[in-house]
């Protein structure tokens, strides 16, 4: 995920994000809301928006059950790749140029899998602990590809979004790869069974 394009905004993390990057802003923390909230918009608006166009975008249909939903975003290209974890099931979801959805292209080919698997429970649980993440510091890079993250659980909503991780301190940072890794092994892992 390394490349020359500057994604508009490169420099700008959300701003529940990227707090006390430079100044005296609190640290970040991920969005918490209500239950009784249907949909994600409960969440800022940054992951709001990310998440509206592409479950939009891929045709993701709605729920009020358990849900993680991970986006991963590849400037350069504009490739999208998605993840939408519920209770027993992985789809997994695909788009070349998927970042169109964000500018509300039509964007084709998309690829769509869906999986059956008891994983599937193992990866919400640990995509709650998404919630605990608080970033203090972001380098500045100027390539790269961001995560859009947004949850349901028994404990509400959460949600975040972030560009170029990798590159970012803080507190429970290390769950971020976590889940994206346990959710991606998953993925290729039932691919290959097939």
């Amino acid at each position: 995920m390394r490349g020359r394009y500057l994604n508009i905004g490169a420099l700008a993390l959300a701003a529940f994000v990227c707090a006390a990057c430079t100044d005296n802003r609190e640290p970040a923390k991920a969005a918490l809301v209500p239950k009784a909230e249907e949909g994600f918009f409960g969440l800022p608006e940054d992951v709001r928006d990310h998440v509206e166009a592409y479950t939009l975008g891929f045709g993701v249909e709605p729920t009020t059950g358990p849900e993680l939903q991970i986006w991963l975003e590849e400037y350069v290209g504009g490739n999208v790749r998605g993840m939408v974890i519920r209770p027993g099931r992985l789809d997994t979801y695909f788009a070349a140029e998927g970042l169109g959805f964000l500018n509300d292209r039509a964007v084709s080919p998309i690829e769509i899998r869906r999986t059956i698997t008891p994983a599937a429970d193992q990866i919400l649980v640990s995509g709650s602990a998404l919630r605990t993440v608080r970033l203090d510091r972001c380098e500045e890079v100027m390539d790269g590809g961001g995560v859009t993250i947004a949850g349901r659980d028994e404990d509400g909503l959460f949600g975040l979004y972030v560009q170029n991780w990798e590159y970012c301190e803080g507190e429970n940072i290390e769950l971020i790869n976590a889940v994206i890794d346990l959710t991606t092994t998953e993925a290729e892992r039932t691919q290959q069974d097939e």
